[in-house]
């Protein structure tokens, strides 16, 4: 029989080819993801965008919802001048306020007459149907997005074609 020989470890040589290998996968990998990690940070992103649209009009639902299981009026607030990017509601049983605001986007009311609208448990409606518009913080007009609650209470968040 022959001299079996165990070998323990790498020889420099190999180590001098594998590491540079290993270098340019991994560069390759970081700047081929660059991209993607841009999506989610870059506030202007659709991505970003569509997320926080999504997220007030949960919220807005999840306000029609608590007033019918609570029977409970509202005032829903949604400024229509200015650079807010709150909502907020007063509930009419308790006088207690919540609010509604985002980092990335300003929501302003369509209605310029009024920024407020009311909900009524009794009727189940809310007087007068409210349409959002999306702005970027900066001011931007963002033309394709906007949140709508008919008067019945069914939230929608959509972006026109």
């Amino acid at each position: 029989m022959g001299k079996i020989t165990r070998r323990g470890s790498f020889t420099l040589a190999e180590m001098a080819v594998a590491v540079p290998i290993m270098l340019i996968l991994m560069s390759m990998a970081f700047t081929s993801a660059f991209p993607s990690m841009k999506r989610y940070s870059d506030p202007e992103s659709d991505f970003l965008i569509a997320s926080e649209v999504e997220n007030a009009a949960e919220w807005l639902q999840s306000l029609i919802h608590r007033g019918l299981s609570t029977r409970s009026d509202f005032t829903l607030t949604a400024p229509n001048t200015g650079t807010n990017s709150w909502l907020s509601v007063r509930w009419a049983i308790t006088g207690k306020m919540e609010k509604w605001s985002s980092k990335i986007i300003t929501l302003k009311n369509k209605n310029i007459n009024s920024s407020k609208v009311t909900y009524s448990q009794r009727f189940q409606t809310l007087t007068p149907a409210l349409t959002v518009l999306v702005y970027s913080h900066d001011g931007k007009y963002l033309t394709d997005w906007r949140i709508s609650i008919s008067a019945y209470g069914f939230v929608d968040a959509f972006r026109d074609a």
